[in-house]
């Protein structure tokens, strides 16, 4: 991590894949290839809460995949 903590940093956002300020990252030592970086407007999507067309459950828009591989499939 960078010694300028709380200065933004600008990256390529692992959603929308433009250079942007990196609003929040996620980070794995042992595997790398597993870090996402999200610009803010990205963040707040995936965060956003939504119904499962199926069972009208609510999922963050990120859960809903597995939810429906888990339960609908």
């Amino acid at each position: 991590m960078s010694e300028n903590r709380g200065v933004p940093k600008s990256g390529k956002c692992s959603i929308c894949g433009q250079i942007k300020t990196i609003f929040y990252e996620h980070t794995s030592e042992s595997n790398p290839s597993w870090n996402t970086y999200y610009c803010e407007e990205c963040y707040d999507h995936t965060k956003e809460k939504i119904g499962c067309p199926n069972c009208g459950e609510e999922f963050t828009r990120e859960y809903m995949p597995q939810h429906m591989s888990d339960m609908h499939s």
